[in-house]
């Protein structure tokens, strides 16, 4: 899968194969691309460090590895 899908090995933490639920939603979204999908946009008001807003976020994303799940289409 890492050769296929050019990733680089020290980025892959770990591999699970989908239950039948994912399967079932992943086939739901294979026949409509906008089942199962949610997209928010926030406004944020006032003054903003944009600096410390996007370390702040890279935090997050860090220390919450389900922020980085990356599902895979293999054909199986």
């Amino acid at each position: 899968l890492i050769s296929e899908h050019s990733l680089h090995p020290d980025d892959v933490e770990d591999v699970y194969p989908s239950s039948p639920l994912q399967d079932g939603f992943f086939g739901a979204t294979l026949r409509n691309k906008y089942h199962y999908v949610g997209q928010y946009a926030f406004d944020l008001v006032g003054q903003v460090d944009v600096g410390r807003f996007r370390r702040a976020f890279e935090q997050v994303m860090q220390n919450n590895p389900v922020l980085r799940t990356v599902i895979l289409y293999t054909g199986d």
